[in-house]
Formats: C-alpha cells, structure tokens, sequence
C-alpha cells in the first residue's frame, strides 16, 4: 500500500512540478535568448499543427480516461486493488503528459511559435486539476473515514 501511494506522489510530483519547470524555461527563452532558431515556413507550420494536435489529443485522453476509469475503480472491492490501479493511473497521465509537455516546448523553442505556449499552459493547468491529494483520492476510490 505504501509503495503505491510513493508512486503516487512521485509520479505526479515528478510531472507536475517538471512541466511547470520546462515552461517557464521555455518562456524565458522565447522571451531573454539572442539565439532563436528559424526553420522554414512550412517546417514550423507543421510544427505547430502536430502540437496542436498532440496537445489537443492528450487533454481529451485524460479528461476521458478519468471519466471512464474512476467510476470503475470505485466499484472495486479490495482495497488494495483500488490504490494499485489508481496509481497506475496516475504515473501514466502524468508521465505521458510530461513527455508530451517537453515535446511541445521543445516545438515552442524550435519553432518561435508561441502559440503553442498557449496549450502547454493548458495542459500544465490541466495536471493541476488532476493532482491527486488525500481529500481526491478519497472521493475518486469512494473510501469512508474507515
């Protein structure tokens, strides 16, 4: 039980608080760097729509999974199998997520695009809605005071 509520914690610290740390870097260098990269046209106009896309596609996953899953999982019986499966499913959102915030910043920085700033802050917000607390998981797994 405790190594899953580790996970847990871990897991969404390491997402969270990364995700957060990228972006900012990302905006001071958009923002402070002499050095700016400067691709072709068409090159950052797929940039942007592969990010766009990406960032689109895993909000939705999340939203969805949470909305399938949850219930679910509060319809378990042990447990034990209750924690396991909840934190399996949070080190998946939040490290997919994470990935995907590094892959989108790293479009930012190639691409001089801020534009896709706007859904890295998006899903940044998005990981902060999900954070899973104490007073969360206790409603999400529909645990009692016992």
């Amino acid at each position: 039980m405790q190594q899953h509520l580790k996970k847990i914690r871990r897991s969404s610290a390491i997402g969270l608080w990364g995700s957060v740390a990228i972006t900012i870097a990302t905006i001071l260098h958009l923002w402070l760097s002499k050095f700016q990269f400067y691709p072709t046209p068409t090159l950052s106009r797929w940039m942007l729509v592969t990010g766009c896309i990406m960032a689109v596609l895993i909000i939705a996953t999340i939203l969805l999974t949470l909305r399938k899953k949850i219930p679910a999982m509060r319809q378990m019986d042990d447990l034990n199998k209750k924690v396991s499966s909840y934190s399996e499913l949070m080190s998946t959102i939040y490290n997919c997520t994470f990935t995907v915030v590094i892959i989108e910043c790293a479009f930012c920085a190639l691409s001089t695009n801020n534009v896709l700033l706007m859904f890295v802050i998006l899903m940044v917000l998005t990981l902060i809605l999900n954070f899973p607390n104490m007073y969360k998981m206790k409603v999400d797994l529909g645990l009692s005071d016992d």
